[in-house]
């Protein structure tokens, strides 16, 4: 049955597929009348809907992650961020694919800007990992900066560079943010800026 609904909505499109299943499967399906949804956002109204319609069963760290209200941004440093609203969505919950392993020290953030493409699309939703053990050389991070009063954040490649004096001893430690697209230009965590890695990036969803 479900390889034939998939064929038959592949071949009908969406509405019209919507239309026969009301029409002709009443009997079989439970269907509740059809209903509008005002669209904020796609990704928060089809969890809305999901959530109220299929009424899935929120198992926290095992099948879902929490969201966290941050705008993560893939360009430069995102919008500020203050405590408030980075709590607002603290207790929105998204399903995440069976297939992904999740802890406790996971989270989901949308990405925003076009600098991490093509692995991380404009508006993606992405899981990380809270601070990140070992070195972070290489790795997608979500890096923290809150040298103002208020947090910004921003995903980029982490690049340690190194500079040796002649006897070969560390004279000094360079830190660059990297673009993935070239059409954005790497950036150095300047001195005076108040910044961490917050998290590491796992996947995207």
């Amino acid at each position: 049955m479900a390889r034939d609904l998939n064929q038959k909505l592949q071949e009908m499109g969406l509405g019209s597929f919507l239309h026969w299943v009301y029409s002709s499967l009443s009997n079989t399906f439970r269907l509740s009348d059809p209903d509008v949804i005002l669209v904020d956002s796609l990704d928060r109204a089809v969890g809305r809907a999901y959530d109220r319609h299929i009424a899935a069963t929120v198992q926290r760290y095992t099948t879902h992650l929490p969201v966290v209200a941050l705008a993560a941004a893939a360009g430069s440093w995102g919008a500020a961020m203050t405590p408030e609203a980075f709590a607002a969505d603290a207790e929105r919950w998204l399903e995440v694919p069976e297939d992904q392993r999740i802890d406790s020290q996971m989270f989901v953030a949308r990405v925003d800007g076009r600098s991490m493409e093509p692995e991380i699309p404009d508006g993606s939703l992405c899981i990380f990992r809270y601070q990140p053990a070992g070195s972070r050389d290489g790795r997608k991070v979500l890096v923290e900066n809150f040298s103002d009063a208020e947090q910004r954040y921003t995903v980029k490649r982490y690049r340690s560079v190194k500079q040796y004096d002649a006897e070969g001893a560390v004279q000094q430690r360079r830190v660059i943010l990297e673009p993935l697209n070239p059409e954005f230009q790497a950036w150095e965590l300047v001195e005076g800026e108040e910044c961490r890695v917050l998290a590491e990036l796992i996947s995207v969803l």
